[in-house]
């Protein structure tokens, strides 16, 4: 997980959690009968407490574009228009991988983003990962915001250089594969936008908002 993990409260993760409650899957129509199928005994003191469910794939979702900013409206809607283009041009109207990783998104460059081991303010031997898990919550947020000016230097960029195309790749490989339709190598494209719509609820108002999921749903401060 990352580094600034370490500094959420654990509060504001039930919250999370909470906001992607789930019902598992039953054969009873009755509610009330299927939460006995799933309590177990208290580690504390034996009394019987009730699992609770989480949406795998918001959660999922969440962790995985969790570092790039939150997209505007315009930025959400254009991309549902090219993934619906596609699969309405596609042989039996399936959207294939290959076709769902071609498509792009707001959040290509920010995950396609080279950044420098000189963002982190420091060599290659302090920035790594057992150095960094010994940082100090200051020093975690002040390393999330250099990664983000790293990021934002990247943008400034030529269009022409190439960046990180292999992860981009795989962040969006990952993605199909969680909103893929059991056996078959099609996208559940409507259950995607749905789940993108409650996860970005809060949009980008200007170019000046540098806010990422780490703030709209961790409530993190900027």
């Amino acid at each position: 997980m990352p580094n600034v993990w370490r500094y959420v409260p654990f509060d504001t993760i039930i919250e999370m959690t909470a906001r992607l409650a789930a019902s598992p899957l039953s054969d009873s129509p009755d509610a009330a009968a299927n939460v006995q199928l799933f309590r177990r005994n208290s580690s504390i003191d034996g009394s019987l407490e009730v699992r609770k469910f989480i949406d795998w794939r918001k959660a999922f979702t969440i962790l995985v574009l969790m570092s790039g900013r939150i997209p505007t409206y315009e930025e959400l809607n254009a991309y549902y228009g090219k993934l619906r283009a596609v699969k309405s041009a596609s042989a039996n109207q399936v959207m294939t991988k290959a076709d769902f990783v071609g498509i792009e998104a707001w959040f290509d460059k920010s995950e396609s983003a080279t950044i420098p081991v000189a963002a982190l303010g420091a060599s290659p031997s302090a920035a790594s990962p057992q150095s960094l898990s010994h940082a100090s919550p200051l020093e975690g947020q002040t390393s999330e915001k250099q990664i983000i000016a790293g990021i934002d230097a990247s943008f400034d960029d030529d269009e022409d250089e190439a960046g990180d195309w292999e992860r981009l790749e795989t962040v969006k490989t990952l993605l199909f594969d969680t909103y893929r339709v059991q056996n078959r190598e099609g996208l559940d494209l409507d259950c995607f936008i749905s789940d993108l719509d409650f996860i970005f609820k809060e949009q980008r108002s200007s170019d000046s908002d540098e806010r990422t999921l780490y703030h709209t749903q961790l409530n993190m401060p900027q």
